[in-house]
């Protein structure tokens, strides 16, 4: 009899991952496409802890789309405040983020293992910072069919 060979032992064993969600992913729920709404469900039902914090809260409000914040507020039971970071942390920091340093801020503080984000410049200048891992969400589905 053959052993099982597993692809990783993620594949065995799966723990809950903290995961941030990116406001342009957040936006894209509340869009009318269907392969939005589709990643929305799969996301909802994986079990893994969803942090919003507070840069993320202001990145929509922002956006200034009130079904947006009524969603956020519906599916978010609490609010995670991380404070500004300091110039020494921002200094080294991935350059050229803009807004999105709060973002990688905000996922350093609370123990994020996985940021999500449609955001190209964003996931290819701060993937794997601090053992961080940022992929966009058809990576992130992929990733939990597994």
């Amino acid at each position: 009899m053959k052993p099982i060979k597993f692809k990783s032992v993620s594949n065995f064993i799966r723990r809950k991952e903290n995961v941030i969600l990116d406001s342009n992913i957040i936006n894209g729920f509340c869009s009318d496409t269907e392969n939005n709404r589709k990643t929305a469900a799969i996301i909802a039902h994986t079990k893994d802890d969803y942090l919003y914090t507070e840069h993320v809260h202001k990145e929509l409000i922002a956006s200034r789309k009130k079904e947006i914040l009524a969603y956020a507020r519906r599916y978010y039971h609490r609010m995670i405040r991380t404070g500004e970071p300091t110039s020494q942390e921002l200094s080294v920091m991935p350059k050229n983020l803009k807004a999105d340093v709060l973002i990688l801020h905000d996922a350093i503080k609370t123990d994020a293992d996985i940021i999500v984000t449609d955001d190209r410049k964003f996931k290819s200048k701060a993937n794997g910072y601090n053992g961080i891992v940022v992929i966009n969400s058809e990576e992130y589905v992929r990733r939990k069919k597994r």
